[in-house]
């Protein structure tokens, strides 16, 4: 290892430190800002604004350090190896990611705290240690244990800080407060002392044979530091810009494009500071090289001093060959270094720079230089001619007598570089300041421009906000209180339930206290009557309002409810004591001062006031007075709603008793029409027997006339006591085999089918649920008109059934004379016949019979037919597995 006194003396670079502590400031004011909002989110949006605060404040520390490194400069180049660089970020903004986390927690005691800034502060010092593992240069670097030690405690203690301040300060939601600012100035001065005590416990010292991997470094010239400080700062100063909510989209707009103007702005302040810094620091670097040439120059010049005097007393031989060798190399060297000093050229590499007066001097230098370049250029030429006779004497004198004009001269133009140099040097700090201050004068200006005025907007935005929020927040409100209303007095069995869950929701809403209800008849003797439904929130308080209420009667145009019901609309009463007319104030104190009431209306008519109190003076809401208003809209619909429905329900009951009148009218009427009609019916047809052919034709043709009446007469009386028979209550429903059924109506019509040689086809047929006897009549009524109803030799009537649901589907198709489609509805009505009697014969209640049978199986029939090619009836009857209520 190598001894302190051989150490490398460093030094720092100001400006890049005052740089790094704004920088500290600002990533501390970041962090405070991101812990509010961190703390204010709630699920995937904590976790973006967690991630989001933690890059934004670990670039800000890593900034803040790595500045602070180039701050310091050593007499030996420094390249950095870039993954241990992203390493060393990435350590920042994972001390960053913990201390938002403990921030925004709930609670942070002391032991979290505690543990808290440990986690953190130790995460700084890997990042501070694991950055100076980076550097890679021709040195090794040493450590002091105690102040690498006091440097991790600093960083525990100033995490601690840092956690504190920014945990109480986080519910600050303002932009900017003086709070805010004076924290992020403590911690932002704070912040640096770790890293410079930690740049104090390295020490550098000079080695070349200690081995670094250079693969991946890189050096760092100044426009990579502007361009790490300008990133940084666009990091850092989005942080309170994503905070903006301005009022309007036009606002938006403007203050975004000014942001991004200005941003703009400070990319090209950077980009032209950085190439002047670059182009002052590459010229800098020339000037080093000159500098040192001119001393080389110096050197090789008394270099060949040295070799003349050599030269002149050394005897013949190989050692003043070797010399003489040696000279004339020295002087090519010594020529040429010469030249590219005064014009340039490749011997240096650099281009021409020299200034005016530097080329002054070289001016006046050429006066000892020209003599000596001869006096060596001839001292050459002899020695390379071994035969002539050597005599060196005036040429070696020639060569010491400007010797010293030339080293003088070249040592003023040493000086001059040096001077020249120190003239740059200052330069580019005053560029470096000039730089940041056209920085800073931006970033004041965008203050003054875009942040200024967006804070202005945000306040106004916040006030209106706040209003808009409790505007909305009343709205929804009001909301829920009409539909909590409407879904009660649609779920209620009474109105006097509904209104007492109308008077329960509107006081726990509003927070006052009393509420009563009054009923009121319209052309009446227009007194309100005071109802039971109260919601008292105290009975002993309220106890004299109630009693006073239940005493006094109130008349149209008296005290609230009287109010309400001549006007129509609701009315708000300020303050009772203010009132000349409050009837119930009269009996005694009752201990109530603000009150208003809403009608409830039934077809415009008041027909109940909802009246409410407050033991406190209220001032008038119309708000809430509108809302009110539909609040007795809903409840007189549930008035007119329950009035219908017993209205509905009366004449349902009506209509079920006259029905059933008729029923019993019908079969008593069918039955008792029976017995006359069989008698006249007996007597004609004796009479016809018993007179036939012995009166005149025409008395044979009227007796025929009086027996087909008579028998047509016991028909309609037969079919019209099936009809009536089908409402009587009869057994319930059973599974029954529709095969059997339709076997049993085939059966009864065997005469017809024979005598009109009809083919009656069956497919098989299901078990299905219902009364037996109504669909055999059903099947025969159906079966039998097919049959009637053909004007074919040979009648075809086919019988099917397809399952549909919870349902079958009964078809009987015919090659019948088919129907009209304007008649498929009118066949199914009582006594609707399509043809004469002398056509076909008939009661017209055949179908009629069919449908009713059908409905009562809640089931539908319907008929689908073309005139001249056949009918398809269907009907539709439950599965034997579903049941009928």
């Amino acid at each position: 290892m190598s001894s302190p006194a051989t150490a490398l003396s460093g030094s720092y670079d100001y400006l890049l430190v005052a740089l790094s502590v704004v920088i500290a400031i600002l990533a501390a004011y970041a962090a405070l800002d991101f812990a509010g909002r961190v703390t204010a989110a709630r699920g995937s949006l904590r976790f973006i604004r967690l991630s989001g605060g933690s890059v934004s404040m670990g670039v800000g520390i890593w900034s803040m350090h790595y500045i602070g490194m180039l701050a310091f400069q050593l007499p030996i180049p420094v390249r950095y190896d870039w993954p241990t660089v992203l390493l060393s970020l990435l350590a920042a903004v994972l001390a960053s990611a913990v201390a938002l986390f403990v921030v925004s927690r709930p609670r942070m005691g002391v032991v979290r705290a505690v543990l808290g800034s440990i986690v953190m502060g130790s995460g700084i010092a890997i990042m501070h240690y694991v950055g100076m593992e980076a550097m890679r240069m021709e040195a090794l670097h040493t450590y002091s244990s105690a102040l690498v030690g006091l440097s991790v405690g600093l960083a525990i203690v100033i995490s601690f800080v840092a956690l504190w301040l920014t945990f109480h300060l986080r519910s600050d939601a303002t932009a900017w407060s003086k709070k805010k600012l004076v924290a992020a100035l403590v911690m932002g001065a704070a912040i640096p002392v770790m890293h410079y005590t930690g740049m104090a416990a390295v020490t550098f010292t000079p080695s070349t044979a200690h081995f670094h991997d250079v693969s991946n470094a890189v050096s760092v010239s100044a426009l990579g530091t502007v361009g790490i400080v300008l990133v940084t700062l666009m990091v850092l100063g989005m942080v309170p810009l994503t905070n903006l909510k301005i009022d309007t989209l036009s606002h938006t707009r403007q203050l975004t494009v000014r942001h991004f103007l200005f941003i703009g702005a400070l990319g090209l302040l950077a980009i032209l500071g950085a190439v002047l810094v670059e182009q002052q620091g590459r010229q800098l670097r020339q000037h080093a090289r000159l500098i040192g040439a001119a001393g080389q120059q110096s050197l090789l010049s008394q270099t060949l001093t040295k070799d003349v005097l050599l030269l002149a007393g050394a005897p013949e031989g190989a050692a003043r060959q070797q010399i003489a060798t040696r000279l004339r190399e020295a002087t090519d060297r010594w020529q040429r270094s010469h030249e590219s000093l005064r014009q340039g050229g490749p011997v240096f590499g650099i281009p021409s720079m020299n200034s005016d007066e530097v080329m002054r001097m070289f001016i006046a230098l050429d006066a000892p230089y020209i003599p000596m370049l001869k006096a060596l250029r001839g001292l050459n030429t002899r020695l390379e001619n071994p035969l002539s006779p050597v005599d060196l004497s005036a040429l070696t004198a020639q060569i010491l007598a400007n010797e010293q004009s030339y080293l003088r001269t070249m040592n003023e133009i040493g000086l001059q570089y040096e001077r020249e140099s120190i003239d740059r040097e200052n330069l580019r700090d005053r560029l470096y300041v000039g730089l940041i201050i056209c920085l800073l004068g931006v970033l004041l200006l965008q203050g003054f421009v875009v942040l200024r005025p967006a804070m202005v907007r945000i306040e106004q935005g916040i006030g209106e906000l706040e209003r808009t929020s409790q505007a909305l927040h009343r709205q929804v409100s009001f909301k829920e209180l009409l539909q909590s209303v409407a879904v009660a007095a649609n779920e209620a069995t009474s109105i006097e339930e509904a209104m007492q869950f109308a008077l329960d929701r509107i006081c726990v809403h509003t927070g006052w206290p009393v509420g009563h209800v009054y009923f009121y008849s319209p052309g009446s003797a227009k007194e309100l009557i005071s109802s039971s439904l109260w919601h008292i929130e105290s009975d002993e308080r309220f106890a004299t309002l109630c009693d006073a209420t239940q005493s006094t009667r109130l008349y149209s145009g008296m005290g609230v409810p009287g109010r309400v019901v001549k006007s129509g609309k609701p009315a708000w009463i300020r303050d009772l004591l203010l009132e000349s007319e409050v009837p119930r104030r009269a009996a005694t104190d009752l201990d109530v001062r603000g009150a208003f009431g809403f009608p409830v209306l039934v077809q415009g008519e008041v027909v109940a006031v909802l009246e409410f109190f407050s033991h406190r003076v209220e001032e008038p809401d119309d708000e809430l007075l509108s809302v009110m208003a539909n609040v007795g809209t809903q409840l007189g619909q549930v008035i007119e709603r329950t009035r219908a429905q017993q209205e509905i329900a009366r004449n349902t009951e009506d209509l079920a008793r006259s029905n059933a009148e008729l029923e019993q009218f019908a079969y008593v009427a069918s039955h008792d029409l029976q017995e006359p009609l069989r008698m006249v019916a007996s007597f004609t047809q004796l009479l016809a027997r018993k007179y036939q052919g012995r009166l005149d034709a025409d008395a044979d043709e009227y007796i025929r006339y009086a027996v087909d009446g008579a028998q047509r007469m016991q028909k309609l009386i037969l079919d019209l006591l099936s009809y009536a028979k089908l409402s009587t209550k009869g057994q319930s429903p059973q599974p029954i085999n529709a095969a059997s059924l339709c076997e049993t109506a085939i059966d009864q019509l065997r005469q017809s089918i024979q005598e009109k040689n009809a083919l009656v086809t069956v497919d098989p047929l299901p078990t299905v649920l219902g009364y037996g006897t109504q669909l055999t009549q059903l099947f025969q009524n159906l079966i039998g008109n097919a049959l009637k109803y053909c004007n074919r030799q040979r009648p075809e009537v086919h019988v099917s059934a397809t399952s549909a649901g919870d349902h079958w589907v009964f078809s009987v198709r015919d090659n019948g004379i088919g129907i009209e489609p304007q008649y498929f509805e009118r066949i199914f009505q009582m006594f609707k016949r399509l043809h004469t009697r002398e056509q076909y014969s008939g009661t017209g209640i055949g179908l009629a019979l069919c449908h009713k049978i059908v409905a009562r199986h809640r089931g539908r029939i319907w008929v689908e037919s073309q005139p001249g090619l056949g009918s398809n009836f269907q009907f539709t009857i439950p599965r034997a597995e579903s049941a009928i209520t």
